[in-house]
Parts: structure tokens; sequence; C-alpha cells
């Protein structure tokens, strides 16, 4: 390597990661901040600019990372690359801008006339240069932001910190002039041309996406007046070992469009042209929706079913569509709902045709997870294409979200056993008890998506089962799954997924579990959303009911790290998930429970440094999160300075209110540096639900009726959002614009935490319009238990706890058996990891931990199912029973 030939005497520190290879010279000192340059590269280039990069870097000095293998590189030239982050193979960290002079030039000479994609976020050098350049952090100063993550920043001139842009266009700060001379501004996206007209034809109306590949537009061809497509393609970009990029995947999308428009289901090409250095396709455009929300509306229209009946024409046409590609010669290899156009007439049409191949074609692997045959999930990147048998295993799954609205998303397993195709058959039939359509078409689904592709069937016979008379349909319907999950299987998700908890603690780490990385943002290690104070708190749930020593040592250990961890951050932010709220809770009360009064102590000492005024009324990062904490800390010590934070923090909520047209709201202030400024919501999370329970509670609790009567407007204001889908309730964030018209069942912004606070406030004032809301949310919960993921905060979980309440104040044993089935759906979608079953994020495709994000969430509610208790987080006396069952269904 060019190190040994330059590096002269020198010992370099080489730092291989999972992704990144670091290189610093001896007596290296990181700088913070300044001035970097990155240079880019395609998989085929790679060896020769690192040789070439390398010599110049080590000869000067210079620092320097670069992604470590191929498949590294080829992330970072895809297409779903992010925009500000694509095409950075090499990074350099030049010692001053007098270091940075001397390097750049070398470099860009070094690697000239080699091909790599451009750079967004940064400045090229030269045009056509392979080096850029932007103003960004060293190493990471990472600052606790109002969301409760820890947010990369840079330190201004005067002290202050400003957050290190990641842009998909050049926007240094404005105090960090640039190192080189007559360099003219780059335009950044906001001051490019509101009109931009391509190929002196193409009027650009609207970007529909933007990725790094380039942008989708809808645009007006002036030359014949109608609406088409275009579709970017930047030099580079999704290049491959094979030296082709996503200009050659367009122009393969161009002759397909030729080869299939006269068949009468694809769009017409209109035009493939260059434009700048970058290459575009103005494609026909079709109105109407694609297939995913053509169902979606479907089923909204009718309630959350759609018949066999009404389902019938659509998998004819489906079929038909296949088939027709077929004879051709083709394979689709990406058939599923969003690339399926559906007009007015309701005919399906073809979209997004880059990827259609002739079986044994050279092409690079494709899978839209869960609608990908199991066999192409092992193919290598780049290999022959398969047979038609894979668009079967897609029709079948597209079939299977035309009549349920659930995608087929299974996490891989890494024991044996189980295929795809056997826990899509049970998700099959665990759905047909309640699904007329499904049952009706889970013989076609199941056969379509057999594992082995010579097992599967065939479109003929598809057609056939569909031309049977109907009750030939009923005599070959599978038998279908229990409702609700056994004991057996709810005692097997607890055991499998504490013990995973167990094992994956890390107390020597900064984050005892692995923590959520979001836009590059790393979460609080100790808060409930996603933290250590989360899953603590689960831990000492387990502990009260389970006799396991293993647990009651992790239990100790997770205390005495969140004891050691807590104190160290110096920003506390007040709210019950995001801030630090539920973290000192979860420590008092796991203190208690391991009989240590002296973390008990602290945790009440540091529960006293929570703010109790802030910009945020809401429970998730503000006030009323802090309130509901200072109300339980109040009822469990007695210590009357707890009473009075909660005084201080409802009075603050009150404040916050904003009460019009006898409408009930708790905007944050728009002016706040905070990523929810300006946010105003129904839900139990940010909004209006959240914030009435916690003013519903200390008003019982404290007997302060001025609370209690603000809560009971909030139920007024909710009772007049709700949105109806036949006899299920839903609520729309409360933002203004297209979302306010989508209803959501949702623990953080739906029917799950809205009812969670109607039904209680019924308990308290009797007036049964709130019950009814209740059970109207409980029926939308239980609807939509198969098109969410298992997690407490808009998944499953969350509305499996609210169905719970209901079965513990209105004693309704109908409430517990639906929440068995809310457990019954996430049972389907776990996966087996190290012989353990384990339910898996938001994803659907991985574990982790927190309690809100992941798997820790899901066990308290199968430990409240199984053995009964209070919901955590509520700061009242609840109680469910345990459950009466002593064995398997």
């Amino acid at each position: 390597m060019a190190l040994d030939k330059h590096a002269e005497h020198e010992v370099w520190s080489v730092t291989p990661e999972d992704f990144w290879c670091f290189l610093h010279p001896p007596g290296y000192l990181n700088r913070n901040q300044g001035w970097k340059l990155h240079v880019s590269a395609t998989p085929v280039s790679a060896p020769d600019v690192l040789e070439r990069a390398a010599r110049v870097l080590i000869r000067h000095r210079c620092a320097f990372k670069y992604a470590k293998g191929i498949k590294q590189i080829e992330d970072l030239v895809s297409s779903r690359a992010d925009r500000g982050s694509g095409g950075k193979f090499i990074t350099a960290y030049p010692n001053h801008d007098d270091h940075f002079r001397e390097v750049i030039d070398d470099l860009h000479e070094a690697t000239c006339g080699l091909a790599g994609p451009g750079i967004l976020s940064d400045k090229p050098y030269r045009a056509g240069s392979l080096v850029h350049y932007r103003y960004g952090g060293f190493s990471s100063i990472e600052v606790l932001n109002t969301e409760g993550s820890y947010q990369r920043m840079l330190v201004a001139p005067d002290g202050t910190f400003i957050t290190d842009e990641r842009n998909a266009w050049f926007s240094p700060p404005t105090w960090a002039p640039s190192p080189l001379k007559d360099t003219p501004k780059r335009k950044d996206e906001s001051t490019q041309s509101k009109q931009v007209k391509l190929a002196d034809r193409f009027v650009v109306r609207e970007a529909i996406r933007h990725s790094y590949r380039g942008g989708v537009y809808r645009a007006l061809d002036t030359e014949t007046g109608e609406n088409v497509i275009i579709k970017q393609a930047r030099p580079h970009t999704g290049a491959d070992i094979t030296g082709n990029d996503s200009r050659e995947w367009m122009r393969h999308e161009a002759k397909m469009l030729d080869e299939l428009y006269p068949l009468g289901f694809t769009p017409r090409k209109v035009m493939l042209f260059d434009y700048q250095g970058d290459q575009f396709l103005a494609e026909e455009e079709f109105t109407g929706n694609t297939l995913r929300h053509w169902c979606e509306a479907r089923l909204k229209e009718t309630g959350g079913e759609i018949s066999a009946a009404a389902a019938e024409p659509m998998a004819r046409s489906l079929i038909d569509l296949l088939a027709a590609t077929h004879e051709q010669g083709f394979v689709l290899r990406d058939f599923n709902p969003g690339n399926i156009v559906v007009p007015e007439d309701d005919q399906p049409r073809l979209i997004d045709l880059e990827f259609l191949a002739r079986a044994g074609d050279q092409v690079r692997n494709v899978a839209t997870i869960g609608y990908v045959a199991p066999e192409q999930m092992t193919k290598e990147r780049h290999s022959p294409a398969p047979d038609q048998a894979v668009d079967l295993y897609s029709l079948g799954a597209t079939l299977l979200y035309l009549t349920t609205r659930i995608d087929p998303v299974l996490a891989e397993e890494d024991s044996p056993g189980r295929t795809y195709s056997e826990r899509l058959a049970h998700i099959v039939r665990a759905t047909s008890s309640t699904n007329e359509a499904v049952r009706h078409f889970a013989p076609m689904i199941i056969g379509l998506t057999a594992h082995e592709p010579d097992e599967r069937w065939t479109l003929r016979q598809a057609r056939e089962y569909l031309d049977a008379p109907r009750g030939r349909w009923t005599t070959e319907e599978p038998q279908p799954v229990a409702a609700g999950l056994g004991v057996a299987e709810q005692d097997r998700m607890l055991h499998d997924g504490l013990a995973h908890v167990v094992e994956m603690m890390k107390p020597d780490e900064p984050h005892l579990w692995p923590p959520i990385v979001a836009e590059g943002m790393v979460s609080d290690p100790c808060n409930v959303q996603g933290g250590a104070g989360g899953v603590l708190a689960v831990l000492n749930q387990a502990t009260q009911v389970l006799d396991d020593a293993p647990l009651r040592r992790a239990l100790g250990t997770a205390t005495t790290w969140l004891d050691r961890t807590l104190p160290r951050e110096p920003r506390v932010l007040p709210g019950l998930y995001f801030g630090r709220s539920g973290a000192a809770w979860a420590l008092y009360d796991a203190a208690k429970a391991i009989d240590d009064e002296e973390i008990a102590e602290r945790a009440l000492a540091f529960a006293k440094r929570i703010p109790n005024r802030w910009f945020n009324p809401d429970i998730t990062h503000g006030m009323s999160g802090a309130g509901t904490t200072m109300l339980h800390l109040w009822k469990a010590t007695g210590d009357p300075e707890f009473a009075e934070r909660v005084h201080a923090c409802a009075r603050a909520v009150i404040k916050a209110a904003d009460q019009q047209q006898n409408e009930l709201s708790w905007p944050v202030p728009a002016e706040f540096n905070s990523m929810m400024a300006g946010v105003s919501h129904h839900g139990f999370a940010h909004g209006v639900a959240g914030i009435s329970n916690f003013l519903l509670t200390a008003g019982q609790a404290l007997d302060c009726p001025e609370y209690i009567d603000l809560a009971i407007a909030g139920g007024r204001s909710l009772s007049k959002s709700v949105m109806w889908q036949k006899e299920a309730a839903l609520w729309p964030t409360g933002e203004k614009g297209e979302d306010d018209e989508v209803g959501l069942t949702w623990w953080c912004s739906g029917s799950a935490g809205v009812g969670t606070f109607l039904i209680r406030l019924w308990q308290a004032t009797g007036d049964h319009t709130y019950r009814e809301l209740a059970e109207a949310s409980a029926v939308a919960v239980h609807n939509e238990r198969w098109l969410l993921s298992p997690t407490a905060c808009h998944g499953v979980t969350g509305g499996a706890e609210f169905l719970l309440d209901l079965a513990a104040i209105l004693d309704e044993p109908g409430y517990r058996d639906w929440a068995e089935q809310l457990a019954a759906s996430i049972y389907a979608r776990s996966m087996i990891r190290d012989g353990r079953l384990l339910a898996p994020n938001d994803t659907l495709n991985d574990v982790s931990l927190g309690y809100n994000t992941g798997l820790a969430g899901v066990l308290s509610f199968l430990l409240r199912l199984r053995h009964g208790g209070t919901r955590l987080w509520m700061a009242e006396d609840l109680t469910l029973p345990a459950s009466d069952s002593s064995g398997d269904r």
C-alpha cells in the first residue's frame, strides 16, 4: 500500500472500523473543525483513486479516512445514499488553511481523469474534479438538543454552537471564508430559479422526490401541452463493479418503455436527453394512484376491509399484467404495490421498468423487502437475472397487500427451520379468521409464495382458481390459526426477550444498550424513548412477577449504571420520554426495588433539578411529562416539594393553552430552536390528549378543579376532531395540511393515545360521550393490528396497552381478548435470532431495545397481559388483574 511506500520511517496510526479505515500521522492532533477535503470514486476507480490520493496525503502528512471495501463504496454512491453524504470515498483533514491549500491542488492533479460522482454537500475544486471541499467538524462536538439527541455542532467565533449541517448543497457558515481565492459562490437549492426548462422543452412544475441519483419531477411538455414525468441520473451515481451506473439503468428503462409500450400497460417514452452533464428521461405521466394508495383509499372507504368480490377484478388484472410481461420474455424482479399505477379505469399499469430483464442476463440484484422472492435475497449483488418464478412470489405478496394492506416484511432469521414462505403463510392464516377477502384468496397467496420456485402456482393456476365457482374457494381455504396469542407463546416471547435484554447490556459502555442513531444524531443514553431509563423500568416490572436470578442481577447492574451516568450530562431536559424525567422515575423505582436508599435519594435529588418551566407543554418532551413524573414521586414519597412541582408544571401548561372557537390546543411556540417549533397536535405524545391526561390526573390527586376543567375542555375539543371509519374513531395529527386529512391509530398521534385519555375522562365525569369515543378508538386499534410495527410509540404495543386499560376500567374481558389478538400480530412478525424469538422494531427488519422504539415496550405489554399490574408512566393506581389462563389455548 501507499503507506508502506511513502511514509518513509514514520509509523502512522491505522484504525480499521466496520465502514471506514482511519490513518493518522505520528503526533497528529485532531482539531475540532475546519475546511476538509472529500474525494469521490466509483467501485471500479476506487483502488486507483485510493493509491494516488494516499501518496499525496501521506507525503503532506495529512490525516484521512477511506471506505474499506467495494460494498461500502457501492453504498456511498448508490441511489439511496444520503444526499449530504453520497460519494465521499476519502475524507482528508488538513491541519490548517495553508495545509489545505498545499494538499488540494496535488490531490486534484493526482486523481485527475479518474471516475467519480459529484458530492452535493461540497464545492468541487474544479469542474469535473473528484476533489471537493466543505467546512465542517473534524472531531465530533456533540450537544444534547431539545429533542433529546446528541447533535453534531460547530463552534462560531463568538463561542455559540451552530448545527453542523450536511445539506445536499454547499452551505458553509457565513463566518467561514473560503480558503481559496476567486471561488464564485455556488447557488444552493433555496436560491435556484423557480422555473427550470430542460432541453428547451420541459418546464419543471414540481419535484416529486429527490435522491443522490437525481430528482424525479413533474413537468409540462411545451411541444404537446401534456404533463410528463422526468427522471434524472447524475454521472457515476449508482455505479457498480461492472462499470455501469444510473445512466445505464436509465437507458435500459428507456429501451424497456419502447419495447412494452405497444402492449398498452406502460408509459410512453417521450425523450431521453442530456442536460448540463446529467441524463434525463421524460415519459408519459399516468394519472391515478399507486396500487398502494389505491388500496389505502378503498380500505378507508370500507372501514378497514375490502371484500373478496371487490378485490377479485384487481387480482385478475394484476395476473394479466404479469402474464403479458412474461409473454415478452421478461422478468420484472421488482413487482410490488409501489411500482403499479391504477388510473381512474381501475386497470393497473406498470411504472419504473429499469429492473426488467430476461432470465440469465447479468444484472444488479434488487429487492423491495417483503415482496422479493427468497432466492433473490441470497443472490450476489451482481449475478444472472432469476427466472420468472420470482415474480410469482411478488404477485402473491402483492395480493396479500391488496386484501389486507399488510406489507409482508419479515426480518431475516439466523436459525434454520422457518422459511419466509412458512412465516408468510402463518400471517395469511392468522388474518383469514377475520378477513373474508384474504380467507378466499389464501390458497392462491400461499401457493404463489411457496419457498421453492418450482412449487409456486403458475399464473394459469391462479386464473383457474379465480375462475372456479366460489364454493370451491371455500373448500380450499387453509385452516385459520387462533386469533389470540396463547399463553405458551406469550411466555416464550417474554423469556426470550428478557434474556436478550440481559445479554445485550454493556455496563462498561457509554450506552448501556445499543443507541438509536437517526439522521446522524445519537439518542440520549438515559431517557425512556430509546435509552436505559425505559429498559430499566421494564426490568423492574419483570422482577416483580418473575422469580429469575439473572433478571434481578441485571436490574442491580442497570440501576447502578443509570445512577452513575445520569448526572454526567449538564443539560437536564424535562420530557417524560425524550428528556430525563422518565429516567429519574425509573431510577427511583428500581432503587427502591433493590433496597438501595442511597441511589433512591440521589434519584429524588436529580428529579428536583428537572425544569418546571419550558417552552414545550407536551408529555414526551415537555412540561406535562415532567409534571406526571413529579406526581408519581409525590405519591411515592409524600414530599411536598414534588406536589409544588406538579402545580408549577400545571400552571405552565395552563398558561400555554390556546382556546379559540371552543377548540383547545397547545402549540409549541414557533420561535423556539426546536424541531417541534410550531407543532400543534391532538395526540398523547405531543398534544391535547397527553397534556389533558396530565391535568386530569394532577387535578384528581391534588384536588384542583381548574386542572380538571381544562382537561374536560380538551376532551370536548378531541370529540370534535374525530374522524370516523364506520364504527372506528381515528384522529389526525392536528397539523394543518394534507397530513391532517389522515386518521391515525397510534399512541403518539391517534386513537390509542386519545382513547387512553378519553376513557379516564369518562371515569372522572361519567359523560358517556367519552366512553363511546374510547371504545370506538379501540375498534380502530383492533382494525389496524396487522398494519403497524410492534413498537409502543406508533405501533401495535401502544394500542394493546390501551386495550388492557379498557379491560381493567370497564371490566370487559373482550378487550383483553383483543389485546391477545394484537399480541398474535407481534408474534407473527417476530424473528428467531440466536435461538430466541424476538419482536422487531419499526423497520420490521431488526431488533432494538428501547421502550418506545423497540423490544422493551413490547415486553412491558406482554408482562401486563400475562401477569397483570399497572401501565408504566401513567402516575395512577389502575391495576389490571393477572390473566386467569394457566396453560396454552
